[in-house]
């Protein structure tokens, strides 16, 4: 009697990591979306300007402004102003970062992994 063994290992990793790398594109959707209500606005370039990047199973998210890092601490000196309108302020990124990587569960799941 013959058996033949294949092994599918490769190919299980690779649809693991397409997997991996689509839940943190969903998480980083995820964050912008969360993050846009608040984030500080004057003309709304903050807001606009963001990059979200997924490379294999790493993603980043960072708003493209010389002055974000500034609103995000809620520094008001130097090159920010204190311009926030209601509901808007510091800690927007960090905020909705925390917020969706409590719901990690959720965009692994949509990205069918669990």
């Amino acid at each position: 009697m013959t058996y033949k063994i294949k092994d599918n290992t490769e190919q299980i990793i690779s649809e693991k990591n397409n997997g991996t790398g689509l839940a943190i594109r969903f998480m980083l959707d995820a964050i912008h979306r969360e993050s846009r209500p608040t984030t500080p606005k004057l003309s709304g370039q903050l807001r606009g300007d963001v990059t979200k990047r997924v490379i294999n199973t790493r993603g980043s998210i960072k708003w493209g402004k010389k002055y974000a890092w500034y609103q995000e601490r809620g520094y008001t000196s130097g090159p920010v102003r204190n311009y926030t309108t209601p509901g808007t302020g510091k800690h927007f990124a960090q905020n909705a970062v925390k917020s969706v990587v409590k719901d990690a569960r959720k965009y692994f799941k949509q990205a069918g992994l669990l």
